[in-house]
């Protein structure tokens, strides 16, 4: 039987007058939950039928929120990954980064004196964080010219067509926290081994989804549709591994890791995947 909040706060008529303040307040609160609730459905409907509010929203709280704090988890990591030996530089030659956000790893071509950035980032409203964080970095000026020359407001498939019609191809491919959020994952990652010159290397990041057949992964399932609203586009649960060992890689290297600090998100990849030096 589902009591109605009256019964479960009691029934006034009832409750002595000392005890009358704590029954306005359980009445309140009831209020207080139904007000939130109805604040809830009205955003998470704005963001299934806004795109542009949900883009916004997202390169805001990722700005000024949560990759602050996600780099203070993940630098040790990336560090690991894209930080070279610390003397000479990791990246050389044309260099292509998806989904780079607020610019969060170009403290990694620093020491790149040779480095041409390209980059693909379908939400426009991360375009001034990710051009101060250029700026910031300290880049070389041929390189930081080369962000601000070469940034496409596309995602990730479409400016692999507009480079495929081009016949351009990289050396670096660079994808961190990227391949959750894009809607057909394998296909890009087929599309990132043809861009890539013979040798060329694809350097990755990604959280993935819990094992099959734990309880977190049930979780994940669950959550994820609100996730996506919330997170733009963002998926809990994949098995990017899997995706990236079936891209065609002549090697791949990989590692899999897990961070207990990061919630419904513990599990992450990070690895070089190398295309055939003969194409």
């Amino acid at each position: 039987t589902t009591n109605t909040p009256g019964e479960m706060c009691g029934n006034r008529s009832n409750i002595p007058r000392s005890r009358s303040t704590g029954w306005i307040v359980c009445k309140w609160l009831w209020v207080v939950m139904a007000v939130l609730v109805a604040v809830l459905a009205v955003a998470v409907g704005v963001l299934a039928v806004c795109d542009d509010c949900r883009h916004r929203m997202f390169a805001a709280w990722m700005t000024h929120l949560v990759a602050p704090q996600l780099e203070g988890l993940h630098r040790p990591l990336k560090d690991q990954l894209l930080g070279g030996d610390g003397v000479s530089p990791l990246f050389s030659g044309e260099l292509l980064e998806l989904g780079p956000g607020s610019g969060t790893n170009f403290k990694y071509m620093t020491n790149s004196p040779f480095l041409r950035w390209h980059g693909a980032e379908p939400n426009d409203h991360f375009r001034e964080s990710l051009l101060a964080s250029a700026t910031e970095a300290g880049l070389e000026p041929a390189t930081e010219a080369s962000v601000r020359e070469n940034l496409l407001a596309l995602s990730g498939e479409a400016a692999m067509e507009e480079y495929a019609r081009q016949g351009k191809q990289f050396d670096v491919i660079l994808c961190t926290l990227v391949l959750c959020s894009v809607p057909d994952p394998a296909a890009l990652l087929k599309q990132v081994h043809d861009r890539l010159v013979p040798g060329g290397r694809f350097y990755f990041f990604e959280h993935v989804g819990a094992p099959e057949e734990s309880t977190l992964r049930m979780i994940q399932r669950f959550v994820d549709p609100l996730w996506q609203l919330l997170a733009d586009g963002c998926h809990l649960s994949r098995d990017t591994a899997r995706l990236v060992n079936q891209a065609g890689f002549e090697e791949v290297e990989l590692r899999t890791v897990h961070l207990p600090d990061m919630g419904m998100l513990p599990h992450h990849i990070l690895g070089v995947a190398t295309k055939q030096m003969i194409d």
